[in-house]
C-alpha cells in the first residue's frame, strides 16, 4: 500500500475553502478550485466537524486580558476568619 501525500494549502486558501463550504458549494467545485481531490477537501473539512474554526489573529474581547476583580468578602471562603 502507498503513502499518500498530505494536502497542503496555505492561509488564504484555507480562508477560501471555508467561505465556499459555507456558500454552499460542492466538495468538487471546491476540489477543482484548488486542484484537489474531493476527498482530500472532505477530510480537511470533516476534521472541524464542517465548522470553520476559530480566528486566532481576532482581538479578543474588551477586558479579557485585565485581571479579575474580587466582588465578595474573604469571609465567604473562611467563615472563621473575620476580615477586620
Amino acid at each position: 500500500m502507498t503513502q499518500r501525500r498530505r494536502v497542503k494549502l496555505s492561509a488564504n486558501q484555507r480562508t477560501d475553502m471555508w467561505s465556499r463550504w459555507k456558500a454552499g458549494q460542492s466538495l468538487h467545485e471546491i476540489g477543482r478550485a484548488f486542484g484537489k481531490d474531493h476527498v482530500s477537501i472532505q477530510f480537511l473539512l470533516s476534521q472541524h466537524g464542517g465548522i470553520a474554526p476559530a480566528r486566532l489573529d481576532a482581538p479578543s474581547p474588551a477586558g479579557a486580558s485585565a485581571p479579575r476583580s474580587r466582588n465578595f468578602p474573604e469571609s465567604a471562603f473562611w467563615p472563621g476568619i473575620s476580615s477586620g
